[in-house]
């Protein structure tokens, strides 16, 4: 019984998650949108996210690192969605890292330029030069944790407002890393022109919403989600 529970409780977290992350996209992706920029610590952004993940990560077997270079990188941004992308980052990493694998997170700066990796010991997608070009049509039926293929097309998307970009390519060791590179911003934007972030949560885990295709059932035991 406990188990079928976890297992509902994931299928709802996984549900509202495509929903979310579906109205995200149309949102991020209108021809007039423009993203309300904030003064944001992309390293404490960086930093907090790793802590509050780190414990669901050990739940999928996994080992998560996180290295930095200084104490703070002032950048103006939207922090929201910095966080749901690196989020899908460490998603997609859980997902191609098999258990008693590492997953790492790296963010440093260098001049103007800020550049958060994710790097993962798994086995690289065979697709790269597809993986942000397109959604995927033909989930497998029995996989639930396949997904839609938003994910990275996501990122790639949050990436481009701030003005950066994404670059993913395999390991000599295996795995994968993808980079997120940013500029670092004193003004920009300031206007909402495209609609308010939805609000798909519920009142739910950002963090379990955002990583629930990727850990395993006991992450949404009952009593745990009280």
């Amino acid at each position: 019984t406990e188990h079928y529970l976890e297992s509902l409780n994931q299928n709802h977290y996984r549900l509202l998650r495509l929903i979310g992350n579906l109205a995200e996209y149309c949102r991020l992706s209108a021809p007039d949108f423009v993203p309300l920029m904030q003064t944001t610590d992309l390293a404490a952004l960086v930093r907090d996210t790793a802590r509050e993940v780190e414990a669901l990560i050990s739940l999928a077997g996994l080992t998560l690192h996180y290295e930095k270079e200084g104490a703070s990188i002032i950048t103006l941004g939207a922090p929201d969605a910095l966080r749901r992308m690196l989020l899908q980052l460490l998603s997609n990493a859980i997902k191609h890292t098999p258990r008693g694998g590492e997953i790492s997170i790296r963010l440093h700066q260098v001049a103007d330029e800020a550049f958060l990796s994710v790097t993962d010991s798994g086995e690289a997608p065979q697709d790269l030069h597809n993986i942000f070009a397109r959604f995927r049509s033909d989930p497998p039926l029995n996989d639930p944790s396949a997904g839609e293929g938003l994910g990275l097309p996501l990122v790639r998307r949050i990436a481009a407002l701030h003005g950066g970009a994404v670059a993913l390519a395999p390991r000599a060791s295996g795995g994968t890393r993808v980079t997120v590179l940013l500029p670092i911003r004193t003004n920009g934007p300031t206007v909402l022109a495209g609609g308010r972030p939805v609000d798909y949560d519920g009142g739910f885990s950002r963090v379990l919403l955002e990583l629930s295709d990727a850990l395993p059932p006991e992450a949404f035991s009952a009593k745990d989600l009280e």
